[in-house]
């Protein structure tokens, strides 16, 4: 499974449990934060130096992407 479909997972499961509103209305605008930094970010020269890298052989992955990104 993807960095982001675990996410989308552990974000569903918020909502099963039982949590006080306010953690969940917290941890819900915490993931909405950063799903648009993410997809803000996404042009940078940073994202594209690491997309480019994952030819390489390292195990880190980044958010929504499969590819390893290594040295």
């Amino acid at each position: 499974m993807t960095i982001s479909g675990q996410i989308a997972e552990f974000a569903d499961s918020i909502r099963a449990q039982e949590l006080p509103r306010e953690v969940r209305n917290s941890v819900r605008n915490l993931l909405m934060d950063i799903a648009g930094l993410c997809l803000a970010a996404r042009h940078t020269d940073y994202v594209k130096a690491c997309v480019s890298s994952a030819a390489g052989g390292g195990h880190a992955t980044a958010i929504g992407h499969s590819g390893s990104f290594g040295r």
